[in-house]
Parts: C-alpha cells; structure tokens; sequence
C-alpha cells in the first residue's frame, strides 16, 4: 500500500472508528488488516464521519462460500446479509470485493440514514410539590405550675414551598376542669388562633414538623358558687414550641408548650382572692391530616 493511501486510511478510521469486524475464519482465508483498509478506504463520505453511525461486519467464511453481514448501530440496524460463493484462489480478492459490497449498500441508503440517533433525553424530573396540609386533632392541655387539665380541639394548617420553611396557621379551643376560687369555683375556656413558621423535614416514610407559634385568642372565666357567678372575657397571648409527627397513614402526633405572655385573670371580690391562667402549659394531641393524598 502506498503511503498516500496508508495516510487516508489511517485518517478515515480515526474519524468513523474504523467498523467492528467479526470474521469466523477457520481456514484462514482472509487477511483481517486488508478487510479492514479496504472497507474504511470506500466508506462514503457521509459514514466517515464522527456523527455517523456505528457500523459493524460479521464475516462468516466457509471452504465454499462466505457469508457477509452488516450492521449499523444507533438505532441497531441490519443493513445486509450476503452470500457468496467462493473459490480456493479467491481469499486475495475477498477484502476489495467486502469492501465494495459494504459501499454500495451504504451508498443506496437513504440520504439521512447516516447520523446517529440523538441520545434520548432524560425525563424532566417534576419540581416537588409545595407544602400544604391540614390536620384535626384533638388532645389534652395542662398547666405546669399547677394542676390545671383541659381537653382540646385544634385545626392547623400549613402553607409554603417545597423543600423550606412554611407558613403555619392554627386556631384552637379549649375547656378546662373547674378549679377553686374562693368559696367557689371557676372554670377557664379559651379559643386562640395562631400565626408563625414551620420546617417540614422527612423523617423516614413519616415528616417531622416543628414550628414557632404566636397564638392569641380570648379567655372566658365563668365562676360558679360565688356571690358574683358572671362571666368574665379578658384577652390572652401565647408563645408555642410545637413538633408534630405526619405518619404516612395520615396520623398526626403533636407535643407543644405554650408560653403565657399575656394572662387572664378571674378575681372574686367577696374573698379577696384570684386566680390567673397558667404561665407554663404542656400540650398533647391525635389527629389525623386532611384531605390526604392516597400513595
């Protein structure tokens, strides 16, 4: 081979990849390398190309013929198979004449047929949902400088962006066990609602959720066996620790502390005596999540 052409060929296969052989020849009647020059030397000039098509020659020679296959890859596409009858005194002329054959299979092909499939694109990965839930539950409020026991009732909700903090929304009543005032006693009954921020965190299947509240709302104190039963209505203000446990059954746990910062206060005046709202009070409650989703 001359070095012009040794040139061009080495040129041509650095650029197509020269195509995969895959030569069965047990009688060895071909020369591989010649396979291999002639075909990359006749390639058209569109599979010569870096964004060609892979190609692929199966040789399959027997002592009497020869069978030629050949595929394109990208999509995978059998593109020939031939067979052809072969002589003793043919093995020298066999690389001309596969390189020859694979031209102008690749020749008669449809102009486009050349370029490789693009890779196919990853499916877009759809933005995770903003956070918004609503839970009912219901549960238990004590006072812990004293012995103050109260059931309630609660709706909260929360609002925000997936991934970050949210808005977290609440209101919630209570009625609580009578306790002395005097010669009587008195009961406290109280709705709030409440404003502040949350942080969704997975926890597993379940998600964590602890938020800061400021809870405010209206108390009402109703004495019973005293000289002046009325009801009283005084405003109160709070500030809340709460973790609550969203279960993938849709179950809410939730354990608070409230922090009175604004208390109400029931007085009887024929005893001189008083008794405030709780400043430190615990929470506890079950529930479950609204309008949940089912997996």
């Amino acid at each position: 081979m001359s070095a012009p052409s040794a040139m061009l060929w080495s040129v041509l296969a650095l650029c197509q990849g020269m195509p995969a052989l895959d030569v069965d020849d047990p009688g060895a009647c071909l020369d591989r390398d010649a396979v291999a020059r002639e075909v990359v030397l006749r390639l058209p000039v569109t599979w010569a190309g870096p964004e060609a098509r892979p190609l692929s020659v199966g040789l399959v020679v027997a002592p009497s013929q020869l069978v030629l296959t050949l595929v394109a890859e990208q999509p995978r596409e059998e593109l020939l198979t031939r067979t052809i009858t072969v002589n003793p005194g043919d093995c020298a002329e066999l690389p001309t004449l596969i390189a020859v054959i694979v031209a102008r299979r690749l020749e008669a092909l449809p102009a486009q047929s050349w370029v490789r499939a693009p890779p196919a694109s990853p499916p877009l990965a759809r933005p995770p949902p903003p956070t918004r839930a609503a839970a009912l539950s219901g549960g238990l409020e004590w006072g812990l400088e004293r012995r103050q026991l109260a059931a309630r009732l609660a709706l909260d909700a929360l609002m925000g962006p997936a991934g970050g903090f949210a808005l977290a929304l609440g209101t919630a009543g209570t009625v609580a066990r009578p306790e002395p005032l005097g010669p009587g006693a008195v009961r406290f009954s109280t709705w709030t609602a409440s404003v502040g921020v949350a942080r969704p965190l997975p926890a597993g299947p379940a998600t964590f959720i602890p938020a800061l509240l400021l809870s405010g709302g209206l108390v009402v104190a109703a004495g019973r066996e005293l000289a002046d039963d009325r009801r009283g209505i005084a405003p109160t203000l709070r500030l809340g620790l709460l973790a609550a446990l969203h279960t993938p059954e849709g179950v809410r746990v939730e354990l608070g502390l409230l922090w009175g910062l604004v208390r109400a206060r029931a007085r009887d005046d024929a005893s001189a005596t008083a008794r405030p709202e709780p400043l430190l009070r615990a929470t506890l409650g079950l529930g479950f999540v609204l309008g949940r989703k089912k997996p």
